[in-house]
């Protein structure tokens, strides 16, 4: 969230220029960061689960030898 913490400089908080740019994409980068989070979630979610799945199919297949 670069134009977030770009904000927090005296030399662009006070610039026109900025401010307008940071006013009209400040919704849109907010939205795109919450895609990517929903994204980071769920692709963590998917390969958890697909872990878990082959560790439990190991698990049931294994035949233990005396």
């Amino acid at each position: 969230m670069l134009p977030h913490a770009l904000s927090s400089y005296d030399t662009l908080a006070f610039n026109d220029n900025f401010r307008f740019f940071y006013l009209k994409s400040k919704q849109h980068i907010a939205a795109v960061a919450n895609w990517m989070s929903a994204a980071a979630i769920w692709s963590t979610y998917t390969l958890s689960s697909f872990r878990v799945r082959l560790y439990i199919d190991g698990v049931l297949q294994w035949e233990p030898t005396y």
